[in-house]
């Protein structure tokens, strides 16, 4: 804590693979992963670290985050490298009345090998429903893009004391999310 309204806090990990890519001639997504598992190749390892700001001021709270602070890369069998980029966020919530929140979320950069370049936007919100039950929903959508919005909802069901059953459905083009 940095006095009474300001956490920084951080993840160190060790992150070990190896980066591929190849056409899909598999006839399922589990086959498709066996056959990539199945290449030859030594993985590599590598330390990281992610580290994220909260200040929170009540009924506003505001955050910001940074994944892949030291941006390790992995090389392939074919000798090329896959690099994890550095990636941005930034987002606010509003806590209007007990039990409900209002947030938004936005990328403030384009970095995501896996899927090409994006900036996201995302909002949403989330309600207590009773003292045992959540309710979320929310949508995102590409900042610079026509690509159609991609909706979800949620919702968590405590279980028990520490045990929490979650769920969520999206909704968006196959072909984007």
């Amino acid at each position: 804590s940095l006095g009474d309204y300001v956490v920084v806090g951080s993840t160190l990990k060790y992150i070990r693979g190896t980066a591929t890519s190849e056409p899909v001639l598999a006839g399922s997504s589990g086959e498709a992963l066996r056959d990539v598992l199945d290449q030859d190749g030594d993985s590599e390892g590598a330390f990281d670290l992610d580290l994220g700001l909260l200040a929170d001021f009540g009924t506003l709270r505001a955050g910001f985050t940074l994944k892949n602070l030291l941006e390790p890369s992995f090389a392939s069998p074919a000798g090329t490298a896959t690099r994890l980029v550095r990636r941005a966020r930034v987002g606010v919530a509003w806590l209007p009345a007990d039990g409900l929140t209002l947030a938004i979320d936005v990328d403030l950069d384009t970095a995501d090998p896996s899927v090409g370049l994006r900036e996201m936007v995302a909002l949403g919100g989330e309600t207590r429903l009773g003292s045992r039950a959540l309710l979320r929903g929310g949508v995102r959508w590409h900042r610079d893009s026509g690509k159609r919005p991609i909706g979800a909802v949620g919702g968590s069901l405590q279980l028990h004391q520490r045990l929490w059953l979650d769920g969520h459905v999206a909704s968006g083009r196959a072909d984007e999310d």
